[in-house]
């Protein structure tokens, strides 16, 4: 009898044989350990026969086309599953037998060519359903690590996921491929960090390591005539991120427990869309917006504000968040010019109220950040905090987007949290002032 056990994002994986099947699983030698005595989260015995009918108490559960397969689950009424495996390049079937939470199973084999991409295929959709309870996401997605983080390039097939992740290789130094398709996510709630692993599975490119690092960023990935990167909304991330997990609705076992997992990750891991050219420029702008060495918080990101105005209204229309650096010394002394950011959200017209710092098009068609002073229905009176008397008309319609984190020497500050608060009510009840508090401030600091 051969045996071998592996540990594969921290869970161990056990197999056995009557056969020897190394050479079938070249990329698992990485992730073999010793035997241990612990229970293996996969039990799996690979056995030589050809299954050719099923029982008559079985009824198919789902059918879909999986890694250049079909394939088929069955239920049977002592609730096993039986998983058909239909590859694209021969009329064999291939069948696993295994218990109703796939963590025990029967693989059989037939002894030919395909053998090799079958076995693979059956380990990696059978870990997938068997670990998803645990805290545990197979996600079709590109990894780097940088600045000992980990990022994540999730998007769907023909994307751009491995072209990204090149320009990542190619021109920022320190960067290094940990998986190309198929890593593995974990969730630790002890110490509320996700860590991503490599995985024996990485598609067309053989990358098998045996490392994990912290993520720091989820990324979405969209063809587009430009580069560009927002931040998404809770809702938005979830929309992007679940896609890209290996799951089984019709198992309320395993869709729970990957709907729970991407929960929890987004809790952890801020997720970004980056529509953008197969270009050097695209890896860097998406590296300068999510990379901050030795944390798992993303940097903000600059962006030319003529040009990409009228995208980032859109943006927040559709429910995103967008984080802009700050240009212009208008908001002294809270936000100072090109080292501080701010985080814009969707709104409702009754949010804007005297106090509420929005970005908005001015009635002389300029488009400024500042801070409502006054509202009269739906018209808008707005001033910078470092302006002493200069103001602004706006409306309601001008209003693209409103404050909801502020970023200051690269600590977050939310407009719902106490500093901010403070700051506010102080700094708008300090009006009279202001003129000298500012002027003692600009020399102190020699700002604008």
């Amino acid at each position: 009898m051969y045996t071998a056990s592996y540990l594969i994002g921290a869970h161990l994986v056990r197999l056995s044989s009557a056969f020897s099947f190394d050479r079938l699983l070249p990329s698992f030698a990485p992730f073999c350990v010793e035997e241990e005595e612990q229970k293996a989260g996969l039990t799996v015995r690979i056995k030589r026969s050809n299954l050719r009918t099923l029982p008559a108490d079985c009824t198919l559960l789902t059918e879909f086309e999986w890694e250049e397969a079909a394939c088929r689950i069955f239920s049977t009424a002592d609730s096993r599953r039986i998983i058909q495996l239909l590859p694209e390049q021969s009329p064999l079937v291939y069948t696993a037998v295994c218990h109703a939470d796939y963590t025990d199973a029967d693989l059989y084999l037939h002894g030919k060519r395909l053998d090799a991409f079958v076995l693979n295929n059956f380990l990696m959709m059978l870990y997938a359903f068997a670990t998803a309870p645990t805290g545990t996401l197979l996600l079709h997605a590109s990894v780097v690590i940088r600045e000992q983080q980990a990022y994540a390039f999730l998007g769907k097939s023909g994307t751009g996921k491995s072209t990204h992740t090149k320009l990542w290789l190619d021109h920022l130094s320190g960067t290094e491929l940990l998986n190309d398709d198929n890593p593995i996510v974990r969730l630790f709630p002890e110490s509320k960090e996700a860590t991503i692993y490599g995985s024996p599975w990485s598609g067309k490119t053989p990358c098998y390591r045996n490392l994990s690092a912290p993520l720091g960023a989820l990324v979405r990935l969209e063809q587009a005539p430009m580069n560009e990167i927002v931040r998404l909304s809770a809702a938005y991330s979830f929309a992007a991120v679940f896609p890209s997990c290996s799951c089984l609705r019709q198992e309320e076992r395993v869709n729970s427990g990957v709907i729970e997992g991407v929960k929890q990750l987004l809790s952890t891991v801020p997720v970004y869309q980056l529509r953008c050219l197969p270009d050097e420029e695209a890896a860097r702008l998406c590296s300068t917006t999510i990379v901050k060495p030795w944390a798992g918080k993303p940097r903000a990101k600059q962006l030319p504000g003529d040009v990409l105005l009228p995208e980032i209204a859109r943006l927040i229309g559709q429910g995103h968040t967008v984080t802009l650096t700050v240009k212009g010394n208008s908001m002294n002394p809270f936000f100072v010019d090109s080292r501080d950011s701010l985080t814009l959200a969707p709104f409702t017209p009754e949010v804007l109220r005297r106090g509420t710092v929005v970005l908005a098009r001015t009635s002389d068609h300029r488009v400024v950040f500042h801070r409502i002073v006054r509202r009269r229905g739906n018209e808008l009176l707005l001033q910078g905090d470092g302006n002493v008397r200069q103001t602004e008309l706006s409306d309601v319609s001008g209003v693209m987007g409103v404050l909801v984190v502020a970023i200051r020497k690269g600590k977050e500050f939310p407009v719902s949290g106490t500093v901010w608060r403070v700051y506010s009510f102080c700094w708008m009840g300090l009006r009279p002032a202001r003129r000298w508090l500012l002027a003692l401030y600009r020399r102190c600091f020699r700002t604008g």
